[in-house]
Order: structure tokens, then sequence, then C-alpha cells
């Protein structure tokens, strides 16, 4: 199931990942004191930088696609959509270079090797602007197949 990243669903991530028991105790391991991360939940307060690196680091995501979301959120009008553009094309250049590790990592021939992606529209949401897409990559190698699935998710974010 693909979520829209807000700040509660780094929070969630991090509590989950971590194994913790309460917000408090990521309050602690992020060094606040008392219950900023109830304020952050509530969407009353948004993280420093450095603690949006660490809160990444201990929900699992990539820091600076975290640090991507905290400009994003931290942002309005035009700057936000600039924000927007180039966590897309991060997001691009990084499926691309997984693509072409994946593609090398395929036995026999380059010459004999070919790719085929389809994408189909799985679900819409016309309150949130979000569509859902099953996404498909099958590569041929010779007698090897590899098919790779995976959900891809569009957000709107202009509404």
């Amino acid at each position: 199931m693909n979520e829209e990243r807000t700040i509660a669903w780094y929070v969630d991530r991090a509590i989950g990942n971590q194994g913790y028991s309460s917000d408090t105790k990521l309050d602690i391991a992020l060094g606040y004191k008392g219950s900023f991360i109830s304020y952050l939940r509530k969407g009353k307060a948004l993280p420093s930088p450095d603690k949006m690196v660490e809160l990444a680091k201990l929900a699992g995501v990539d820091p600076s696609i975290a640090l991507m979301d905290l400009a994003i959120w931290n942002s309005q009008g035009e700057a936000k959509q600039h924000y927007q553009q180039i966590l897309k094309k991060i997001v691009s250049v990084f499926a691309l270079l997984l693509l072409a590790g994946i593609c090398a990592a395929v036995p026999g021939d380059a010459q004999a090797t070919t790719l085929q992606a389809f994408i189909v529209p799985m679900a819409a949401h016309s309150h949130s602007g979000t569509i859902h897409y099953h996404t498909f990559i099958i590569i041929r190698s010779g007698p090897h197949v590899i098919v790779i699935h995976g959900i891809l998710t569009v957000r709107n974010y202009n509404e």
C-alpha cells in the first residue's frame, strides 16, 4: 500500500522500524524534551533539517528524500513547485540507475536482451488528486526472464 509521505508517516515508520512503544520513546531518541512528536503529528511544527535527517534514518528512508520532503512542506507557491520537480527528477534518476543495475545483472548476451515496460492504471482518488498505477518491467535475456512489479503513485500537489 502506497501512502503519501507526511511528517506523521515518517514518525510512524520510525516508531515501527525501531520497535518503540510510544511517541515519547521517539522524542527521547531524537533528543526532544517533552512531547514534540505530538506537535509534529498534529501539524503544529516541523523538525529542523538536522532532526529530519535523524528521523529519516530511524524511519529507514533516504535522508536526501526526507530533506526534499521537508523543503516542500516548508515552501509555498513557485518555490514549492520547483522543489517538487527536483524530487521527481531525483526519483526518476534513481529508478533509471536501479534499472541499469538490474539490466547489467541479467546473464546472457547484451545484444539479446530486451526490455518491456507496462504501466496500468489501478485506482484514482479524485478527493486527493492521487492516481495509483501497476508498473511492470519485463527483461528477457536468452532463456532468462525477470519480471519486476511495483506500484507507482502520482500525487497532484497543486490542489
